[in-house]
């Protein structure tokens, strides 16, 4: 008698965890996972997806914020800056993102500090954004 009981029990406990582990193991409501974005990479698609955006500004601060925030190593004379290349011409820093319509902007891309003092030179310690725009060939 005390032998059923156990064995039966034990049928009870496996179904619950059998029914347990397919629950967990369910399939996903969509067909397909949507990708996440590049965190270095803005691309046109996610401007389109904005609302309230006029300018290069707005699109970073909407999307990345964190490309501006300063993280580079500084001297002890002064930080440096965040630089802003448009279509492969240094524009200028942070302000200069402002000067970019968002109607223009085809991609940006934000290029950490070492990444961008190898390309560019000693004073790029916190980087660079890098904008493409429809003007660019």
């Amino acid at each position: 008698m005390m032998v059923r009981r156990c064995a039966q029990a034990i049928r009870v406990a496996a179904l619950g965890l059998t029914l347990m582990v397919a629950a967990c193991a369910g399939t996903s409501s969509s067909p397909r996972s949507v990708p996440r974005p590049n965190p270095n990479v803005i691309t046109r698609e996610e401007i389109e997806s904005l609302r309230g955006a006029g300018d290069a500004y707005d699109v970073v601060r909407m999307l990345r914020p964190q490309w501006l925030r300063l993280r580079g190593t500084g001297s002890f004379r002064a930080e440096p800056p965040l630089w802003v290349y448009v279509d492969g011409l240094r524009a200028g820093t942070v302000s200069a993102l402002r000067e970019v319509p968002v109607a223009l902007v085809m991609r940006m891309e934000f290029v950490d500090g070492v990444s961008a003092t190898q390309r560019w030179g000693l004073d790029h310690g916190n980087g660079a954004i890098v904008i493409l725009t429809r003007r660019t060939p």
